[in-house]
């Protein structure tokens, strides 16, 4: 599933029992567990029911109890467990194991739901392949295609209510590239230089941005592109 699919299910009333926000996108896992805690959490003690879990000081039983816990004066709790791999030796494996056990068990309840965010989640993992439905795992990276890009560039201008031409959406994605944060950040900018109504155009993004996408940022990606600028089509 994709962040922008989940934000259409939620929207629909869909909560599930369990999610895993996995990528290397952490604009992308930021925005699927804001959107998620938004429709989890909906009442006045919502402070007494999230529990938010560091995988490098987090102990199996301290995760059991937190999952097994009941809401106080709501229908629904939340509980974050961030990066259950990140202690390394047996207290990961013995993490990732009561993990593996706690996702399947939330399927017979409603009353906690459970997201994991991690920047890395190996599919062949016992502990990710739990996350089978009625869970699921939210894809959390970077456009790697151009068409995707752009169709991220679209959702975030309508999103701040910002008219781009399709000619700056184009000049973003050459100048800015895949950093997503980055492009919210400029979509936002250039937002602010047109008056009601007007549409963004390219000589307005001209203007008010960098162009970073040349940066070594490409170097350190797994797309295989003839051009450093350019994303495949």
């Amino acid at each position: 599933m994709k962040p922008s699919d989940l934000v259409k299910e939620l929207a629909k009333g869909t909560i599930r029992p369990a999610y895993l926000l996995a990528g290397s996108e952490p604009l992308l896992r930021d925005d699927s567990l804001a959107a998620i805690r938004a429709a989890v959490l909906t009442g006045s003690a919502d402070d007494w029911n999230l529990d938010r879990l560091s995988g490098d000081k987090t102990t199996p039983g301290a995760l059991q109890d937190a999952v097994r816990a009941l809401p106080v004066m709501a229908e629904r709790r939340l509980v974050v467990l961030v990066e259950p791999e990140r202690r390394r030796g047996s207290g990961a494996k013995a993490l990732t194991d009561a993990l593996a056990d706690l996702v399947p068990e939330l399927a017979a309840q409603r009353e906690t739901v459970l997201v994991v965010v991690a920047a890395k989640a190996d599919r062949r993992a016992r502990w990710v392949k739990a996350f089978a439905e009625p869970a699921i795992r939210v894809e959390c990276d970077a456009p790697t295609h151009r068409r995707s890009l752009v169709a991220f560039i679209r959702a975030e201008a309508r999103q701040h209510d910002v008219a781009l031409e399709d000619a700056a959406i184009e000049l973003l994605a050459d100048r800015i590239g895949p950093q997503l944060l980055m492009l919210r950040q400029e979509i936002a900018k250039v937002g602010l230089l047109v008056g009601e109504g007007e549409k963004v155009t390219a000589r307005h993004v001209a203007d008010a941005s960098s162009s970073v996408a040349d940066q070594p940022i490409w170097d350190l990606s797994l797309i295989h592109i003839s051009e450093p600028t350019r994303l495949r089509r």
